[in-house]
């Protein structure tokens, strides 16, 4: 986990705050008004929502034999005309998305989101599996599982409140979350009730699990070894004007003031050690 977000605390209660953050708002806006705009064409006889569904919905066929490339990434925009699944993942996105970013910051976040869409779309391929018509998933809640799952791994002792009614410790509401996630899948499989779209959703939802606890154990040390490599080869600080430097470390100060320290990413810390031996040497050189 990067250094820079604070440990977990049974203490803690969520959610704090009534605002909604930024790339949360955008996802949701774009959720929001895709939808909009498919019951638009549905009702104006253009395009029916099931027609439009099925273009843009992840297919593994479609993508390996056709090419629609676009669907790795369209299905995660895309919902049933039945609004119950956009409710459900834009209240997840809202009360828990919010405070993820919040936590991790909106760079984050954003990247966060992609690598659940694209890790569902791979994991699609690799499966191969679909419903009936080739479909094999559409919608936000895998990647707001994923969300879920990250909210869990950094804060799992934390206490999301629900309905102001009790509080849960995020490990188990995302140990909640998966199960319905592998009981869809589970009851689907075996049980001839259940429609084979189901079990499409259902191993979304494991897939962005998965992914949602990939990002937690692994994007840390990803960033820092982004940060080692931005700043080899040597960072021959000697060569850059002390203006810049000085100008660097201004806004890195600011910030430590305005947000304090904890809010510094690995790479700024860095900056801040590189100055430092860069003007103790210009002090010993002198």
């Amino acid at each position: 986990m990067p250094s820079d977000i604070p440990p977990s605390s049974p203490l803690a209660r969520y959610p704090y705050r009534g605002v909604c953050t930024q790339i949360v708002r955008a996802i949701l806006v774009i959720n929001v008004a895709v939808w909009v705009a498919l019951w638009a064409l549905d009702a104006l006889g253009v395009v029916g929502h099931a027609d439009a569904l099925a273009a843009l919905a992840l297919s593994p066929a479609a993508v390996t034999e056709r090419l629609e490339l676009w669907r790795l990434v369209s299905f995660a925009f895309v919902h049933t005309a039945s609004p119950f699944s956009l409710v459900v993942s834009s209240v997840v996105l809202f009360a828990i998305g919010r405070e993820v970013e919040e936590l991790i910051g909106s760079r984050r976040f954003a990247a966060l989101y992609a690598v659940a869409v694209l890790g569902i779309g791979g994991g699609a391929l690799l499966i191969g599996r679909g419903t009936a018509d080739g479909t094999f998933a559409a919608g936000a809640a895998g990647p707001a599982l994923a969300v879920l799952i990250a909210f869990a791994g950094y804060r799992a002792r934390d206490r999301f409140v629900l309905f102001r009614i009790f509080a849960l410790e995020t490990w188990l509401l995302a140990v909640i979350a998966i199960g319905l996630g592998v009981a869809g899948y589970v009851l689907d499989t075996y049980d001839a009730a259940v429609t084979s779209s189901s079990a499409s959703l259902g191993v979304a939802h494991v897939i962005g699990a998965f992914v949602g606890l990939v990002w937690v154990r692994l994007h840390g040390r990803v960033e820092s070894w982004l940060d080692r490599a931005r700043r080899a080869p040597p960072t021959t600080s000697d060569e850059v004007p002390d203006t810049d430097i000085e100008s660097e470390v201004d806004r890195i100060l600011e910030k430590i003031a305005r947000e304090g320290i904890q809010s510094l990413t690995p790479h700024e810390r860095g900056l801040l050690d590189d100055a430092s031996q860069h003007f103790r040497r210009r002090q010993d050189d002198d």
